[in-house]
């Protein structure tokens, strides 16, 4: 498998359930991230649901998120979180391994943040904004 550049605008490639085109989440994906996100009938967003930052599309369908989150364990630590719709979960290996060769810290200023404290300030005032 091809190494993906982590900051292309989109990407596809081929998974058994078919093609998925992979790019950054954008204001008008939020409701998309969000339906991921809410497995049951919980009213409010928790700091778990993290920042997105990737959507996958199948067949015009958002079928799974990347979203950075912070690690339950080690709050120091920024952690990637794969959402996928049943059915899909096989088919984000790709997205797991590109992740995971990051370094955590290193992901915070990947996608534009000074530092931990900031995407957990950024955090914060998301799940705050969602909330409202």
């Amino acid at each position: 498998m091809e190494k993906m550049v982590i900051n292309a605008v989109t990407e596809s490639f081929v998974t058994a359930a078919g093609t998925i085109r992979l790019r950054k989440v954008f204001l008008n994906d939020i409701n998309a991230a969000i339906a991921l996100y809410k497995t049951g009938s919980e009213p409010d967003i928790g700091l778990d649901f993290g920042i997105p930052v990737y959507i996958a599309e199948m067949n015009g369908e958002k079928v799974a998120t990347l979203s950075l989150c912070v690690d339950d364990l080690d709050q120091n630590q920024i952690v990637p979180v794969i959402r996928a719709y049943e059915g899909f979960e096989d088919s984000f290996e790709r997205m797991t391994e590109m992740m995971n060769s990051q370094n955590p810290p290193d992901l915070a200023k990947l996608f534009g943040f000074e530092n931990e404290n900031g995407f957990r300030r950024a955090l914060y005032q998301l799940v705050n904004w969602l909330n409202s």
